[in-house]
């Protein structure tokens, strides 16, 4: 084993000196090169985020012919294969809020040896944004080798001595010179002796990606001579981003607005009485911080100079315990004293003239909507139709403290209070205004900031406040995510006049599996607008359907 042991490590010496990786490779200039997958290859798509070699055949094949028979006379017809042009730019479509790149990393053969390890490294510029994506790896088979023999060694450590973390990590650094790639999107143990292309697809959010997008490649190639060559800077590929946003349309949309020259302001606040009484006492529960928010509401409105004060409505409710004639004049009493407490709080203002107050009484109405809303009240069905029908208040609370005890102790101890509030309802009109009513227009702000989230291809939440408007920018965010039938939907209900309307339906109809009414929705587009012909090229549901047919 010993013997087999030092053979093994001659023959990686013996090899590591007869790679010489950086040496070699810099005379040389290799580089791996970067380029976009040709449309044959494309038409065949792989899951995203994903990595497939290319195979290539190096043996020599026949070519195939094709005999066919004219006018008597025998012809061969050969079939070539297509030759592929290489551009640095491409055109690439938004679908379904998700942007998919696809291209080439071609690694000649003197880049390759069996003592080598080569990792590859896309960078995706995004603006002043650099995204290193996933690595490939490719080692070489006796790289391999040695790789595998050192974590061996390695895992014998462990086993025999049982060292402890700190120990275990220097045992790791000085029997594994070449660890393992982690993190990479393959990994794989290749021989040398061709060039090697491998296809590279990632997906990337639209909302991340921008009108552009560049990539270009890194990487380094490590030898067992522990030589590093980094890769030469490759070519950069271009991704122009084609989206249906192209169709927004980004026009001001207006909105009337009713301007009333005389208007209403309502406050509802919480005050606590004493049973039997209508003094206010400040420091009965939360009564000061109730009267504070009360004087400082009318203190805004008599400030604001473009309005002025015609009356104001004070009224006070409540409970329904005691005789109800009893509570209408503690309703009054109680609207009263507050009438008073803010005509001493403002002495300036003539409060004596502008306020009027009454009483409300017995609360029923807000009680019942108390009731309705609560759901510990276990009777609540039995306790409203009780309230509707009885028409005496005092026989009505009577009845439900009788007929369901447990709930109106809670009444009692949870909603009545909420009765005893006063509410002020102030009057007024705007001085700068002669007619009783104005009609203006506006630029509609909620469709703006709905079309500005569609520009950012946040297509949801643009969808969540564009949904309601129901117009082609609504149908470009539900095709955008994917929700084509309901986008279709909507696309029939515009005009037939819109070019962009009649051009994405066709994407619709393409989408839904029915290429003749997309076909025929193209041509409608088309003729309205002759330049839509040559967009079709862009997006794939339509530029295969446009060239077959």
């Amino acid at each position: 084993m010993r013997i087999a042991m030092y053979i093994f490590l001659l023959l990686a010496a013996g090899a590591a000196c007869s790679c010489s990786t950086s040496g070699r490779l810099a005379r040389r200039d290799a580089q791996a090169l970067l380029s976009h997958t040709p449309r044959p290859l494309r038409a065949v798509a792989p899951p995203a985020d994903t990595v497939r070699r290319i195979r290539t055949n190096t043996e020599f094949d026949l070519i195939p012919v094709e005999v066919t028979y004219e006018n008597g006379e025998e012809t061969y017809n050969i079939w070539l294969d297509a030759v592929t042009v290489v551009a640095p730019s491409r055109t690439v479509p938004e679908r379904c809020g998700h942007i998919e790149i696809d291209f080439l990393v071609t690694l000649p053969r003197i880049l390759q040896s069996n003592c080598r390890s080569i990792v590859l490294r896309p960078v995706l510029h995004r603006e002043q944004e650099r995204i290193p994506l996933e690595e490939i790896s490719l080692r070489g088979t006796l790289f391999d080798r040695v790789q595998r023999r050192d974590y061996w060694q390695y895992v014998r450590y462990l086993e025999r001595f049982r060292p402890d973390s700190v120990h275990a990590a220097r045992g790791f650094r000085r029997f594994v010179r070449y660890p393992l790639p982690e993190g990479v999107r393959a990994d794989s143990v290749t021989r040398a002796g061709q060039d090697i292309s491998l296809r590279y697809v990632q997906r990337i959010p639209a909302a991340e990606a921008g009108r552009r997008l560049l990539v270009t490649l890194e990487g380094e190639i490590r030898g067992l001579d522990g030589s590093v060559y980094p890769l030469p800077p490759s070519d950069t590929l271009r991704y122009n981003i084609s989206s249906m946003l192209f169709f927004a349309d980004t026009t001001t949309r207006y909105v009337e607005r009713i301007i009333e020259k005389h208007i209403r302001v309502s406050d509802r606040k919480r005050l606590a009485f004493r049973a039997g009484e209508s003094c206010i006492v400040d420091t009965l529960e939360n009564n000061e911080v109730q009267l504070s928010l009360i004087a400082q509401l009318m203190e805004k409105i008599f400030d604001r100079r473009e309005y002025a004060v015609d009356s104001i409505i004070l009224r006070a409710g409540a409970s329904p315990e005691g005789p109800v004639r009893l509570n209408e004049r503690l309703s009054r009493e109680r609207a009263w004293n507050l009438q008073h407490r803010l005509a001493a709080w403002f002495p300036s203002l003539p409060l004596d003239t502008l306020i009027r107050t009454g009483g409300i009484g017995e609360d029923w109405e807000t009680l019942a909507a108390l009731i309705h809303q609560d759901d510990n009240i276990v009777h609540k069905q039995e306790i409203e139709m009780l309230i509707e029908q009885e028409q005496d208040p005092d026989l009505r609370e009577t009845r439900i403290a009788a007929c369901f005890p447990e709930e109106y102790a809670y009444m009692q101890r949870m909603l009545y209070p909420r009765l005893r509030a006063v509410h002020i309802d102030y009057r007024l009109h705007r001085t700068d205004m002669v007619q009783d009513t104005l009609v203006t227009t506006r630029p509609d702000s909620l469709y703006a900031e709905g079309v500005g989230l569609m520009q950012q291809r946040q297509y949801d939440a643009a969808l969540g406040i564009l949904a309601p408007y129901a117009d082609i920018n609504t149908a470009i965010c539900l095709l955008s995510v994917n929700r084509n039938a309901q986008a279709l939907e909507l696309l029939l209900s515009l005009s037939d006049d819109d070019a962009r309307v009649c051009y994405l339906r066709a994407i619709a109809y393409a989408r839904q599996g029915k290429p003749t009414q997309s076909i025929q929705a193209f041509d409608a587009a088309c003729a309205l607008n002759e330049d839509l012909s040559y967009r079709a090229a862009l997006d794939p549901e339509l530029s295969e359907l446009i060239k077959n047919r």
